[in-house]
């Protein structure tokens, strides 16, 4: 009977772990690209400046989150997103609004992704 329990805690503490770890990284998610909507309107106006400097916080918060993804998420999904950030980082260097606005989107939908990837659902298990 005490395995039992011990099971069923586990097993409580596991899933209880998991919808945490869900939680936190949709937050994470949202707090990344929240400033996305201000680089894509400084790369629609030409304004390299301003858009060079909220890519900068992005990347930031990019550096920071990234240690902990590590743990939890596939490196490959994380090295997409890597070289997503080189690519718009050097887009935005050249000043080329359609690569850079582009890859911005790409760079976001693989942000976005990844807590979508990590959910529970039938999809993810079959």
């Amino acid at each position: 009977m005490k395995y039992y329990i011990l099971l069923i805690v586990i097993f409580a503490f596991v899933l209880g772990l998991g919808f945490f770890v869900i939680a936190a990284l949709s937050q994470s998610a949202a707090d990344i690209t929240e400033n996305f909507e201000k680089i894509s309107t400084a790369i629609n106006n030409e304004d390299w400046q301003k858009a060079n400097a909220e890519f900068l916080l992005v990347k930031e918060k990019w550096d920071r989150h990234k240690k902990w993804w590590a743990m939890i998420i596939d490196h490959h999904e994380i090295d997409n997103i890597d070289t997503s950030f080189s690519r718009t980082n050097e887009y935005l260097n050249h000043r080329n609004p359609a690569l850079a606005g582009g890859e911005l989107s790409v760079l976001k939908q693989f942000i976005k992704h990844i807590p979508e990837t990590e959910k529970i659902s039938w999809e993810n298990i079959f």
